[in-house]
């Protein structure tokens, strides 16, 4: 299998263990960068109206400190990231003019022990018809970078409609690195006490159930088939992977 992502740091990180310093000033692009950003901006603009340009944070630099994970991120625009990451990554060779948003993702196992995938639908600006496990991009909570857990929590809620009573031991396996697109995630790993049926149950009525074409619960024991017969998004394949559910597949 060709390498798809890359494991920056692996361990064991909860609540307060990952530290986020942030540059104050907004990142800064150069010319030819932000004219790329802004004509792709236009584009997905007339075929996407409502797309949301909110504030994220480029990860500039991280490193392990004792038992920290400390990440140094600067404030950009979602814009900045379709417009360097996705869309044009291949014409910029200088990986450090992307935008490098970053992101978390969790795997979820159920009482029944499978793990929670969705097939990610054409509202998306990225992964479209992918397999992926939950997840989203950290965004901006009064001038201050999401805290990661609490990203996890709301994207659980919003996009399978499970409330955080129902989640237990979530907690930080790894810094990920999608290599198509060279998006950072934190890669997260939890439990919930609900069955399949039960997920399946809440889904239907989650607010952003829009997000998947469908859900589907793989045994973890079928999980490498799965993966083998499936478009599955390369940072999921990364949280799988660092929660040790499956072989190494760097």
């Amino acid at each position: 299998m060709t390498k798809q992502f890359q494991i920056i740091h692996k361990g064991i990180w909860h609540r307060y263990h990952i530290v986020l310093n942030v540059i104050p000033e907004i990142r800064v692009f150069p010319d030819w960068i932000k004219q790329m950003i802004e004509d792709n901006w236009q584009k997905v603009k007339q075929e996407n109206p409502l797309i949301y340009n909110g504030i994220g944070y480029s990860l500039i630099q991280s490193d392990v400190k004792y038992d920290k994970l400390v990440c140094k991120v600067q404030s950009c625009s979602y814009k900045d990231f379709l417009g360097t990451n996705v869309k044009n990554i291949h014409q910029i060779n200088d990986h450090s003019l992307l935008a490098n948003s970053l992101a978390a993702c969790v795997v979820i196992k159920t009482a029944d022990n499978c793990i929670v995938v969705g097939k990610r639908s054409r509202y998306l600006a990225e992964g479209v018809n992918e397999w992926h496990v939950i997840g989203g991009t950290l965004e901006s909570m009064d001038g201050n970078p999401e805290d990661p857990f609490d990203l996890i929590y709301k994207e659980i809620e919003e996009e399978l409609g499970i409330k955080d009573n129902f989640i237990q031991n979530l907690h930080c396996t790894g810094l990920g690195l999608a290599l198509h697109n060279y998006k950072p995630e934190f890669l997260m790993y939890c439990n919930t006490i609900l069955n399949n049926r039960e997920v399946t149950d809440l889904y239907h009525s989650a607010s952003h159930q829009f997000e998947h074409d469908c859900l589907d619960f793989i045994p973890i024991e079928k999980m490498m088939d799965f993966i083998r017969n499936n478009k599955f998004s390369p940072i999921g394949l990364a949280a799988i992977s660092s929660a040790g559910l499956i072989s190494e597949m760097e």
